[in-house]
Parts: structure tokens; C-alpha cells; sequence
């Protein structure tokens, strides 16, 4: 996981509500697909937290970043 600008392609919005923005995306870099989300009002640490986690069960978190209003997720 890093907090560095990860180039994604949003291919389809999945949600959109009040409180988030959740997109399937590809990632440029490896047209991996990936799940991007905007969330408005998010605790940034509880995703560092579920980031520094390995599990099977749990996805991966790539990229965490801090915007002005929201905060963007991009995970497995």
C-alpha cells in the first residue's frame, strides 16, 4: 500500500450515494482491474490499518489518498 497518485481508468460506476463514489477501474499501469472509491467523510487510519493486513479474505488495499473533501481508496 502507498499514498502516492495511482493512473486509473474508470470503466463503470458501481455506487454512487451521499457518502460514497465506488467505481470498477483499471489500473493504466497493468489494466489490472480494481475497485476505486471516493469516500466523503472517511477516517483515513482505519484503511491504513485494514491496509497493513494480509488476508485472503480481505481486499488489498493499493492506494490511499487524501483530497480536499473525500478520500480515495483504490483496492483489489
Amino acid at each position: 500500500m502507498n499514498s502516492e497518485h495511482l493512473n486509473y481508468k474508470i470503466i463503470q460506476t458501481m455506487k454512487k450515494s451521499e457518502k460514497a463514489e465506488v467505481y470498477f477501474a483499471a489500473l493504466d499501469e497493468y489494466e489490472k482491474p480494481v475497485v476505486v472509491k471516493h469516500l466523503y467523510g472517511a477516517n483515513p487510519e482505519i484503511y491504513r490499518v485494514i491496509g497493513s493486513i494480509r488476508n485472503p479474505h480481505i481486499p488489498e488495499i493499493y492506494s490511499i489518498e487524501e483530497q480536499a473533501d473525500y478520500l480515495t481508496v483504490v483496492e483489489e
